[in-house]
């Protein structure tokens, strides 16, 4: 894809990117732009209706990406999918953390 934003380059893994106030649909197409097929973004959102949004339009811009949206942080079916052998998950940034690591299947 050509991009029609000018981004910096990708983080490396573990650090963050924040990247300036984008208007309208702008945002999601520089996530479909930083994005890679078969690589994982994990972007996180001030609420659900955003996040819904991010993944409706970010699949138009890119619709060869694979898009997953998980549920609110705390929707009992995510902690319990994200459940850890301890009763405490933790912060969600652990929680992800055990998620990536199940997803790719190795240290994150």
């Amino acid at each position: 894809m050509k991009s029609l934003l000018s981004l910096p380059a990708l983080p490396k893994p573990g650090q963050r990117l924040d990247l300036p106030p984008l208007a309208a649909s702008a945002d999601a197409l520089a996530l479909a732009q930083l994005a890679r097929p078969g690589s994982l973004l994990a972007v996180v959102t001030a609420s659900p209706l955003e996040a819904q949004r991010l993944a409706e339009e970010i699949a138009w811009f890119a619709p060869d990406l694979r898009v997953h949206l998980l549920p609110d942080w705390e929707t009992p079916a995510l902690r319990r999918l994200l459940a850890a052998p301890g009763p405490d998950l933790g912060t969600p940034g652990d929680a992800l953390r055990g998620l990536a690591q199940r997803v790719r299947g190795a240290d994150c």
